[in-house]
């Protein structure tokens, strides 16, 4: 996926904005990579989704998408990011 193009709802295709946005969590590796995982609520369908930037030290970036999520799954990425 491109970096510049806006993430889409997987269930409806709805651009996800800050608005969608729930929650963050970010993680760096031990040779500088960085990652961002964003929780995301679609405004069209109320869909979960996970949105993973990927931040590399040395090559192109990358952004991928999980969901729909089940509202189990949500809770668990919700509690994942209070850590």
């Amino acid at each position: 996926m491109d970096q510049d193009s806006p993430a889409r709802c997987p269930a409806c295709r709805a651009e996800l904005t800050h608005a969608t946005h729930q929650a963050i969590r970010v993680d760096r590796s031990p040779w500088g990579d960085e990652y961002a995982d964003e929780l995301h609520q679609c405004a069209r369908c109320g869909a979960g989704v996970v949105v993973t930037s990927v931040d590399r030290f040395a090559g192109p970036g990358e952004t991928r998408i999980d969901g729909p999520l089940s509202p189990e799954e949500v809770e668990e990425w919700r509690q994942l990011m209070k850590e």
